[in-house]
């Protein structure tokens, strides 16, 4: 088993809404002894809160057993989280990816960094190849799968092999989400409750059908994806509502609040728009700096934190109380073993056509191609190696609150 530090950076990597403190910490490494207790009596304050937030969040991911001797990492769990520390700091294989079953879309988001069509793109994996794709990915160990598109969904509706890959995360105990733009969650809740899904994100930057025909270009779906969020929520699985946070969108981040918490969505992640891929070129929709900062007071209002919230240890999990940095503090986060910049050391992307990329802000970077060999290769071969040895500018810098509503609190971070 790896260190306490490489379990806080994996456990933020499966972006558990935690904060790993020292009471975590501690927490983390009895749990691996089978030496915890189950109210963890002896820590008090924001420590104490965390560390038992910590233990709550764990047995509702299914990642503990309980005995006469308190709770403990499953069986299962400390099989599949064994991280090893390389000279090169990445993992022996992505904890975390990104799966981009199809580049098919039915809107046409003016800050897209996904170059998508109105059908599947040229060479996308068919059934065997996403079967395959998908079983790499459990026998390799990854932990937290994501699944995007384009519309994932129009993959289940043009292929029918979605369900089959979501319901098999489910018995592996795989943190799964599906990020989906909404538009077709009506036509699929029943498939999406059987399959055991964890976790449903849904894009919605704007809160009425002429700004979404502005933003995303089909004004006559907006009702659509409203529906299917309160329908998500009423069935017992709350979704997180993205907000991207674009010139085109920051006029409606009250309003956007308003409409997730009446919704009954569990947070409104709101991501600083960034520039990468297809929407390399348009800067002119970012915001500034300032805007940015301003926020911050804004969303602790609507959640009634006016006071100051404590600052955590770790690597940027939740907002300190000043908020994020200035510009001037930017900096590209330290490629130590498993902390700061996850991506090609713990993270990737896998795109519809089985080209691996590192990162979403190297998403053009080549690490390997499925089909030409298998993603544990990929993950250690000579490309890979040579993206983590130069050590590039971050391109992104991109910065993201999450206002939970589920525990009144605000969370800042960046990648």
């Amino acid at each position: 088993m790896g260190g306490l530090s490489t379990w806080a950076a994996f456990l933020s990597g499966l972006e558990f809404p935690l904060l790993v403190n020292q009471a975590g910490k501690c927490l983390l490494e009895r749990l691996r002894d089978g030496s915890a207790s189950g109210g963890d009596e002896g820590t008090e304050g924001a420590e104490g809160e965390g560390a038992r937030r910590l233990l709550d969040l764990l047995d509702r991911s299914g990642l503990l057993e309980t005995d006469g001797d308190g709770p403990r990492l499953s069986r299962r769990a400390r099989l599949r989280f064994r991280p090893e520390s390389p000279a090169d700091g990445c993992s022996r294989f992505p904890f975390q990816v990104l799966f981009e079953v199809t580049r098919a879309c039915n809107l046409r988001c003016r800050y897209c960094f996904v170059p998508v069509g109105r059908g599947p793109a040229p060479g996308e994996l068919d059934g065997r190849g996403f079967r395959d794709a998908v079983e790499q990915l459990l026998s390799g160990g990854v932990s937290s799968l994501i699944f995007s598109g384009g519309e994932p969904l129009l993959r289940q509706e043009l292929k029918g092999d979605l369900f089959w890959a979501l319901e098999l995360c489910a018995q592996a105990q795989v943190l799964t989400t599906l990020f989906t733009n909404g538009t077709l969650l009506l036509r699929h809740i029943k498939g999406l409750l059987k399959s055991g899904i964890s976790k449903v994100a849904v894009s919605l930057d704007v809160p009425s059908a002429e700004a979404f025909g502005a933003v995303a270009g089909r004004p006559e779906l907006f009702d659509a994806v409203v529906a299917g969020i309160s329908e998500l929520a009423r069935a017992g699985v709350r979704p997180e509502i993205t907000m991207v946070v674009s010139a085109l969108t920051y006029p409606y981040v009250d309003r956007m609040l308003e409409l997730a918490a009446g919704l009954g969505a569990r947070a409104l992640n709101l991501p600083r728009v960034y520039f990468a891929g297809a929407s390399k070129g348009r800067r002119q929709m970012g915001v500034s700096d300032a805007e940015w900062r301003a926020l911050y007071p804004r969303l602790l209002e609507f959640v009634g934190c006016r006071a100051p919230q404590p600052a955590p240890a770790g690597d940027g999990v939740a907002a300190p109380s000043q908020g994020p940095p200035p510009a001037a503090e930017k900096r590209r986060p330290p490629a130590s073993p498993f902390g700061g910049c996850k991506g090609g050391r713990t993270f990737c992307v896998l795109h519809s056509d089985g080209r691996v990329s590192p990162c979403v802000g190297f998403v053009s970077s080549t690490l390997g191609w499925l089909g030409r060999a298998p993603l544990a290769r990929i993950w250690t071969g000579s490309a890979a190696q040579e993206f983590r040895r130069v050590a590039s500018p971050c391109p992104l810098q991109a910065d993201s609150y999450l206002v939970d509503f589920e525990a009144r609190r605000v969370r800042w971070g960046r990648a």
